[in-house]
């Protein structure tokens, strides 16, 4: 199959595109660098800033193709995965191509009513509000994980030797983009958190993948006090590496990621200051105990090999 996917989330796209290419399809991703601006949304849609080498060495030989090529490339399917991009699919190029099926994916509990499921109907929901939409307007869909690169995280490595020796990692990562613009009351909560316990504390809120996975592997846990969610890259990523996640219990309430969050292996819960303080003392005083089980639980729940199987089944059966 010929897939077009667009690059709104960079670890999604690659996660996406290497199951795709696992599978032996083609990859599809869109530029308008000679085309239209999109009508709705922002530039970011289409992923303008990035040349075509570099979409071809990220997304795992991918296509590069402005609206005119992606026409001409004739798509078997065409994927929706943000509420923007859906216009830009079914109005300027679905009509070109009647039959190209179109499967939409959300991981970031969208509304009831983001997506038209009158015209949409296959589905790849990671968070738990799609999977409920899912079920309403019963689409076709899959329960289903991206691949995650373990290769890239791994969790028993000198660093973590050294770290077992030496006790001299304090770092407490956090992952969440734009923290104190999009979610203020969130990282308030974490700023009064970094002002009481004696512990490094290192926030990406602009960083890509690659740059914040480095400070991640120095670290011995991640803080997540987040409370829109919906699969949970970083929190995946974290475990990957070892690294169990601390999650703020009235935040992580139906959140998608409670299904690989075990506690006291890959996660921790707390309510209260309190909690907190005990819990991450008890990681670091254990922290290479504990990123041997976080790095093999992961492993077992999210199997990319079985994963995989379950996508060429879905994309198999499109309506």
């Amino acid at each position: 199959m010929r897939i077009l996917f667009p690059t709104i989330h960079d670890y999604l796209s690659r996660s996406f595109s290497r199951s795709f290419k696992e599978l032996g399809h083609d990859i599809i991703i869109p530029t308008y660098r000679a085309s239209a601006i999109p009508s709705h949304g922002s530039d970011f849609i289409w992923n303008s800033n990035m040349g075509d080498a570099e979409i071809k060495r990220r997304y795992h030989n991918a296509v590069p193709a402005n609206l005119e090529q992606i026409i001409d490339l004739k798509p078997d399917v065409l994927f929706i995965n943000t509420f923007e991009n859906q216009f830009e699919i079914l109005q300027n190029i679905k009509p070109h191509l009647p039959n190209a099926k179109i499967v939409a994916y959300s991981g970031n509990d969208y509304w009831d009513g983001a997506y038209d499921f009158n015209t949409i109907k296959n589905y790849i929901p990671l968070d738990n509000t799609g999977k409920f939409l899912a079920r309403k307007y019963q689409v076709n869909y899959i329960d289903f994980f991206p691949w995650i690169f373990y290769d890239n995280d791994p969790f028993m490595n000198n660093e973590s030797l050294d770290i077992q020796k030496n006790k001299d990692s304090k770092t407490i990562g956090t992952y969440i983009y734009n923290y104190k613009k999009l979610f203020n009351d969130a990282y308030n909560l974490y700023e009064s958190i970094t002002k009481k316990l004696n512990f490094n504390f290192i926030l990406h809120d602009q960083t890509s993948l690659w740059d914040y996975i480095k400070d991640m592997k120095k670290s011995f846990c991640t803080l997540h006090i987040k409370p829109l969610e919906g699969f949970g890259y970083s929190i995946v990523e974290s475990m990957a590496c070892g690294k169990p996640v601390l999650v703020y219990s009235p935040y992580s309430q139906g959140k998608a990621y409670n299904q690989f969050l075990y506690d006291g292996i890959t996660g921790f819960r707390f309510s209260n200051m309190r909690e907190l303080t005990n819990k991450i003392n008890f990681i670091y005083e254990n922290q290479y105990e504990i990123s041997e089980q976080c790095g093999n639980k992961i492993r077992e729940i999210i199997n990319n090999e079985e994963q995989t199987q379950k996508l060429h089944k879905f994309l198999e059966n499109l309506i």
